[in-house]
C-alpha cells in the first residue's frame, strides 16, 4: 500500500512538522548512535569513498555504507536523513558531496529491498548550520556540470558508476572498466543504473596506469582527459579508451618509456592528426583556440590527452601533452603556456601545427619544456623540437629557447639519468661541471647513499 507523500517525506527527512514549501524545511538536531556525520574528518572503516571534482573549482566526496552500519546521516548536529526500513534486509546507502566556496549540496540515496518502493533520494543544501531540502533541478545546476572521478588502479573500491566488465580483446581476458549511467541497465552486480539520469560523470585524472611506475616510489603516473571507459593493455604497456562526446571510437596510448634510456621523444599518441588543408594558413585566423597548459592549473581540451609523473630516472618526472585526432589541425591556434606563472612560452606558426608537448620538472619545479611540431605541408613528415629552460629573474618567471651550446648539458640531464651510481664510483662524466643545484637538491642524497630518490 503507498502511503501518502507526507509521511514518506516524514520518514526521510527526520523531522516532526513538515512546513507549507518543501524547500524551506530545516533539518531536525539530533545525537543518535549508529550514524556518519558528514562533518567528520575520521571516516570508519565500514565506508568506502571516491573522490572528484566538480567545475569551477568544486570538489566532490562519495561515501558508500549499509544499513548494517548506518541508519542515519549527519552534518554536525543537524540530521540529514534517517533512513526508515520496512524489514531485517540490510540496504546501501550513498551521500554525495558537491561542495564549492562556502556552499554544498549533498545527495543521499538508499538503496534495497528493504526501503520503500526500493530507492529513495533527497537533494540537501548546507550553509553554515543549517540545511534546506531542494530538488535534483536545484542540484544540478550548482554542480554546473560533469563530475570528474579521480579513479586509481590500485584503490579496492571505485565509484559505483563505473562498471566493470570482463572481455575478450585480441584472445586476451581483460576487464574494461566504463561509466555506466548512460542506460538503464539493471544489473544485480552493479549500481550504476542508481545515476541514469543523474549528471554525467567523467573518468578522469585516472592514476597508476603504468607498470613500471607503480614498482617505484613517488607520485602515482596520471592520465588526464574526458574519459568514459578505460582498457588497460598491459602486454602492450599501453591503455586504450574512449571519450566524452566521440561515441564509441577508441584510441590507444603507448606508455612513454619509463627508466630507460631512449634518446628520442615519442608522441604516445600514434594515431595519424587529422588534417585538411596542407598549405600553410596564418596562426591567428585559424578558428579555434587551444591553450596547452604546463602547469596543469586549467582544464585541459576536451581533444587533449595529458600524462604526468613518469618516473625518468632517479630525479626528474616527465609529462606529455598530445591532441587526439578530432579537429583538424590547421584550424587550431595553440598557445603553450605556464599559467601557474602567467609565462608564455610558444604560439603556433603559420606553416605548422603542434603534435605534442613535454616537460621535464624536479620537486615540483618545472625544468624543461619541448614542443614538438610538424609542417602542415607533411604532416607525416619528421618532427622539429624546440627545447625551452625554465629562468627565474628577479621572481618572475619565463621560457627561453636553449641555443646549440646548451643541448648537450640538457640532453645529459634529460635522457641520462637512469641508473642508481654505486656510492663508491665517481660522478658520471657527462654530469661533471653542471651546476647541481639546477637539477634537485635530491641529488646529493644520490651521490651520498648510492640510491635514488
Amino acid at each position: 500500500m503507498k502511503l501518502p507523500f507526507i509521511f514518506r517525506t516524514l520518514f526521510k527527512c527526520g523531522i516532526a512538522l513538515l512546513l507549507s514549501s518543501i524547500s524551506n524545511v530545516s533539518c531536525d538536531i539530533f545525537d543518535y548512535s549508529n550514524y556518519i556525520d558528514i562533518n567528520d574528518e575520521y571516516i570508519p572503516s565500514y565506508v568506502d569513498v571516491a573522490y572528484g571534482t566538480i567545475p569551477n573549482g568544486g570538489v566532490y566526496r562519495f561515501l558508500h555504507t549499509t544499513t548494517d552500519y548506518v541508519i542515519r546521516v549527519k552534518a554536525g548536529k543537524l540530521n540529514l536523513t534517517t533512513i526508515m526500513l520496512i524489514n531485517n534486509i540490510p540496504a546501501d546507502i550513498f551521500v554525495e558531496e558537491f561542495i564549492r566556496d562556502d556552499k554544498e549540496v549533498v545527495t543521499i540515496t538508499s538503496y534495497g529491498k528493504s526501503i520503500l518502493y526500493n530507492m529513495e533520494r533527497l537533494f540537501v543544501e548546507l550553509s553554515s548550520n543549517e540545511c534546506k531540502y531542494i530538488t535534483q533541478e536545484e542540484r544540478d545546476d550548482f554542480v554546473g556540470g560533469p563530475v570528474m572521478l579521480r579513479t586509481d588502479l590500485l584503490e579496492k573500491y571505485m565509484h559505483p558508476v563505473i562498471d566493470s566488465t570482463i572481455t575478450s580483446r585480441d584472445g586476451r581476458l581483460t576487464i574494461l572498466y566504463s561509466v555506466g549511467n548512460k542506460g538503464y541497465d539493471k544489473k544485480e552486480s552493479s549500481f550504476s543504473f542508481l545515476w541514469y539520469n543523474q549528471l554525467d560523470f567523467i573518468i578522469s585524472p585516472l592514476l597508476n596506469i603504468d607498470g613500471v611506475s607503480r614498482m617505484a616510489m613517488g607520485k602515482a603516473v596520471m592520465l588526464t582527459s574526458r574519459i568514459t571507459s578505460f582498457l588497460p593493455q598491459v602486454r602492450q604497456n599501453g591503455i586504450i579508451f574512449t571519450i566524452d562526446k566521440t561515441g564509441d571510437r577508441e584510441y590507444f596510448l603507448k606508455m612513454v618509456p619509463s627508466d630507460c634510456g631512449a634518446a628520442a621523444s615519442r608522441n604516445m599518441i600514434s594515431e595519424s592528426v587529422k588534417i585538411g588543408q596542407i598549405l600553410p594558413i596564418p596562426a591567428m585566423d585559424r578558428p579555434d583556440t587551444v591553450i596547452m597548459d604546463i602547469s596543469m592549473e586549467t582544464e585541459p581540451s576536451f581533444d587533449v590527452v595529458v600524462l604526468d609523473n613518469v618516473k625518468k630516472g632517479n630525479l626528474l618526472l616527465y609529462g606529455q601533452q598530445s591532441f587526439l585526432p578530432i579537429r583538424e589541425v590547421q584550424n587550431l591556434y595553440v598557445k603553450i603556456r605556464d599559467v601557474s606563472n602567467d609565462a608564455d612560452i610558444y604560439s603556433v606558426k603559420d606553416d605548422e601545427f603542434i603534435a605534442y608537448v613535454e616537460k621535464f620538472y624536479s620537486s615540483g619545479t618545472i625544468m624543461y619544456v619541448t614542443v614538438n611540431t610538424k609542417k602542415l605541408e607533411s604532416p607525416d613528415g619528421a618532427e622539429t623540437r624546440i627545447i625551452f629552460k625554465n629562468e627565474n629573474v628577479d621572481g618572475i618567471v619565463h621560457y627561453r629557447e636553449i641555443g646549440d651550446d646548451e643541448f648537450e648539458s640538457y640532453n645529459s640531464l634529460v635522457y641520462d639519468i637512469y641508473r642508481i651510481w654505486p656510492v663508491q664510483h665517481e660522478i658520471p662524466t657527462h654530469l661533471r661541471g653542471l651546476d647541481m643545484s639546477e637539477i634537485s637538491p635530491l641529488i646529493t642524497v644520490a651521490y651520498e647513499t648510492g640510491f635514488g630518490v
